[in-house]
């Protein structure tokens, strides 16, 4: 996808090269077996929607569903979305740096995450996020609101189209 940030693509080992090199990252004896059965919860409550990964926080519950559903009809219905809104509001934002907000629509769109493609959407987006005050979600959905607005796209339709899914 073109003006995605680059992320090596965790789900074809072949493609790692040189990055496992070096030590194994530090984990506890549970880890994996806590990350296998959120992301069940996770892809459970997602039900027939595209999961939208928001964040660096949910980066190793993506990584693991894309392994996980890689051979599957599922695989491309997983999008990370490298992406925080924990300070600023879309208002702020087309104030203080409108290149800023051009570039975070170009991001969105080349996720086919605009608000145009999100309330036509035959499925939908469920974003997923690990939640500790609920300002990234609400952040986001202004961020939605505010570009559907100046697009003329109806807000309720987006709305309803629209999922968020919190991990506490």
């Amino acid at each position: 996808m073109t003006g995605a940030p680059f992320r090596w693509d965790l789900a074809r080992r072949q493609r790692l090269g040189s990055l496992l090199d070096g030590p194994p990252a530090w984990d506890y004896p549970a880890f994996f077996d806590e990350l296998r059965e959120c992301c069940a919860r996770v892809a459970a409550a997602a039900a027939d929607g595209d999961m939208v990964f928001l964040g660096r926080s949910p980066e190793s519950l993506f990584d693991y569903l894309s392994g996980a559903l890689a051979d599957t009809a599922w695989r491309d219905r997983l999008v990370l979305l490298n992406l925080s809104m924990l300070h600023d509001t879309a208002e702020a934002v087309a104030r203080s740096n409108p290149a800023g907000l051009r570039a975070v629509h170009a991001q969105l769109e080349a996720a086919g995450l605009s608000p145009a493609e999100i309330a036509a959407g035959e499925r939908p987006r469920v974003f997923v996020d690990l939640v500790y005050a609920g300002r990234t979600f609400g952040r986001f959905l202004g961020l939605l609101e505010h570009w559907a607005l100046a697009d003329g796209v109806d807000v309720a339709a987006v709305h309803r189209r629209i999922r968020f899914l919190g991990i506490t």
